[in-house]
């Protein structure tokens, strides 16, 4: 009995893995021959996403941390900022005139995750979204390997 499974039952055990490394190794043949098939159709980027996050997630959990960016976007701004993406609306105020010169604009910092995933950099929450949806259609699809219910 692997050292994993005695102190977690088998369906934790797999979690601690990435999930597509626990469909692989889990040893039922018609859900491996499901998930073989799933593999072959995916297009090279929904490879390249699968790839990344397998790695990246051993990256986090075993090496020194997950391989993410971040790109700082600087928005100057006058009288209030509204956030494209929702949240809300911030009035903003700057120090006063002085000595004729006009005062200079407030700044918004907005911080945005990104990945590089085959030569390509994506917004960390979409690439996920993108990742989850993946695992969802894999899961549709080694679930009609045996009939059993997600």
């Amino acid at each position: 009995m692997a050292e994993g499974s005695r102190r977690f039952p088998p369906p934790l055990s797999a979690c601690r893995s990435s999930v597509i490394d626990g469909v692989e190794k889990q040893g039922d043949a018609a859900i491996a021959a499901k998930f073989k098939a799933w593999k072959d159709a995916l297009t090279s980027e929904q490879k390249d996403l699968c790839d990344f996050m397998r790695k990246d997630r051993n990256q986090e959990v075993h090496g020194s941390g997950s391989r993410r960016s971040v790109k700082v976007e600087k928005s100057p701004v006058l009288g209030s900022y509204e956030d494209p993406a929702g949240g809300g609306t911030v009035q903003v105020f700057s120090a006063p005139q002085t000595l004729g010169y006009p005062p200079p604009l407030p700044i918004i910092e907005k911080h945005e995750h990104t990945v590089n995933i085959g030569g390509v950099d994506r917004k960390v929450l979409e690439a996920c979204s993108d990742y989850l949806g993946l695992l969802r259609k894999m899961v549709d699809h080694c679930s009609n390997a045996t009939g059993s219910p997600r």
